[in-house]
């Protein structure tokens, strides 16, 4: 057990230390691109200030100069929205000579001789316009990294202190986790001598420890024997009763549902359809269903009026537009790629006389 508990304790020990290590390189990481981005903005400002000739200058005054003027090293503009600003106020060239180069310096380690050095640029032209602001930024950057020994001047001693620092970090995590282990294994001595019992009385104590929890156990288990019992009973007596009562209520609920349904429900009266043609001058002729270009729906056999649909095969309608539409259906949409015919609106007719229909509201057909 206590090998257990030992190395469950050494685990989470080093988990700690490990996440710790992460976010502290993670945060690092995160300021070192803050920082990249400041320089980036500084040195964009300091190149387009000293090209007030170019036309795209005052575009530069009222668009990007108040953004970058108001940057500082935790809010500064990132290398995506400077590269869209100068891009869309006419800079795109500063942004390859400049802006993209010093963004590729994330990439590398912090070291601040690296991110403002100068000498890759193009020396005729953008080197005079940048050697001011470099100063500026040395001074500046000298004062906030003091204490973090990454200046400017001791950029060749900067390496070594890192490498002495990381080494000197890391021989301090071992021996702190020795003294943790050292530790941890006194305590488990300690607690085992405090805790040891003869062989003997061990078994003694084991063998009357045993017994009386069995005696205790049984004891339990007649009493939720005895609990569960009752409980079936009441819930039997339950069910009975709950069986009767919705018996009664369903029989109640579906004479009154019978009853209103009587009431609320009209004949039903089934709908007789009839089968036409069109002949032409807005009539329809009753005919067999196989030569059919409409269905007449009727709402009984005496009723003289009817809504008609059309029914014909799409192809023969589509190459017989007039035969079959024409002074019966209004139609829209109509096209030569057209390959389905589709009733928008059911139109009316009106009996003449033994077989002949009048339209007197004509239907609405669209194709697609």
């Amino acid at each position: 057990m206590m090998k257990k508990v030992f190395s469950l304790f050494v685990v989470i020990l080093c988990c700690i230390l490990c996440v710790a290590q992460n976010i502290n390189q993670e945060k690092l990481a995160k300021d070192w691109g803050k920082l990249v981005d400041y320089v980036n903005c500084k040195y964009v400002s300091a190149y387009i200030s000293n090209n007030k000739t170019d036309p795209s200058f005052n575009k530069y005054l009222q668009n990007i100069k108040p953004k970058i003027d108001s940057c500082s090293i935790n809010n500064s503009i990132g290398y995506d929205n400077l590269s869209k600003l100068l891009k869309e106020n006419g800079w795109s060239q500063t942004e390859e000579k400049i802006c993209s180069i010093i963004n590729n310096r994330k990439n590398l380690q912090p070291d601040i001789a690296v991110l403002l050095d100068i000498s890759c640029f193009d020396s005729q032209q953008v080197q005079p316009s940048l050697s001011e602001c470099k100063n500026s930024l040395e001074k500046e950057l000298n004062g906030i990294y003091m204490e973090k020994n990454v200046t400017v001047e001791n950029t060749d001693n900067y390496s070594d202190n890192n490498e002495q620092e990381s080494s000197n970090g890391n021989l301090l995590l071992w021996i702190l986790l020795g003294v943790v282990i050292l530790e941890g294994l006194c305590i488990a001595f300690l607690w085992r001598r405090s805790m040891y019992i003869p062989d003997d009385e061990y078994i003694k104590d084991v063998c009357c420890d045993s017994k009386r929890l069995d005696d205790k156990f049984q004891l339990k288990i007649q009493q939720y024997v005895n609990d569960v019992e009752v409980l079936k009973k009441r819930l039997s007596a339950l069910e009975s009763n709950i069986s009767k009562q919705a018996y009664k209520q369903s029989d109640v609920v579906e004479k009154r549902e019978i009853k209103n349904t009587e009431k609320i429900l009209p004949e039903i009266k089934p709908e007789i359809v009839k089968y036409a043609k069109n002949v032409g001058g807005g009539y329809l002729q009753e005919c067999q269903q196989n030569k059919a270009q409409y269905e007449l729906k009727l709402k009984d056999s005496s009723s003289n009026e009817a809504s008609f649909v059309f029914c014909g095969e799409q192809k023969t309608a589509l190459a017989q537009i007039d035969p079959t539409f024409k002074d019966v259906c209004e139609t829209k949409d109509y096209k030569d790629s057209a390959n389905r015919v589709e009733m928008q609106k059911n139109g009316k007719a009106i009996l003449q006389d033994d077989d002949m229909w009048k339209v007197i509201e004509k239907g609405i057909v669209k194709f697609s």
